[in-house]
């Protein structure tokens, strides 16, 4: 309960993108799948004064199956569901049925982020046999697939490498 890991707060810096995108896409309801434990919804952005959840005027259901306050799983449709950080600590064998749940949930657009390269910390005790080694273009690949089968469902990708060039997020 008192480690870092977890937090929740690799989702802070997608707050404004994902605001401007919720107003023209008139949301209504947010599911966060890997939500580790919510301090990204406690988070007070100093640039307005407000929580997530107070500048969407909604609160976000948080599923997160390792951390007991968040284990219950949601039911019903979502018109925005998050997956920041957490997609690719998924082991490979569940990565495709994981996927189809994400978009199971979803009604209007997916949010996905991911960082590829090193971790600071240790995330995973077997980090062998998932994709954290994954490639943008292999993520992009990923979910052009999994898009085309969920047609009525937007999905939104953000990708940040550490290249030669600097950061870079697709």
């Amino acid at each position: 309960a008192n480690s870092k890991t977890y937090s929740g707060s690799r989702l802070r810096p997608h707050k404004q993108f994902l605001t401007v995108m919720g107003e023209r896409l008139s949301w209504r309801s947010a599911c966060e799948v890997g939500a580790g434990k919510g301090r990204q919804w406690e988070w007070i952005d100093p640039s307005d004064g407000m929580t997530m959840e107070q500048a969407w005027g909604f609160p976000v259901v948080k599923h997160d199956p390792c951390w007991p306050p968040f284990a219950q799983e949601p039911e019903g449709k979502f018109d925005l569901v998050i997956c920041a950080h957490t997609i690719s600590l998924i082991p490979a064998e569940d990565l495709e049925w994981f996927t189809h749940r994400l978009y199971g949930f979803c009604a209007k657009v997916i949010f996905i982020a991911e960082k590829i390269g090193d971790r600071k910390k240790r995330e995973v005790s077997d980090p062998y046999g998932r994709a954290i080694g994954w490639s943008a273009d292999q993520w992009i690949n990923w979910f052009r697939r999994f898009g085309a089968k969920y047609p009525s469902v937007r999905t939104v990708l953000s990708v940040r490498e550490i290249l030669p060039r600097g950061r870079i997020t697709t």
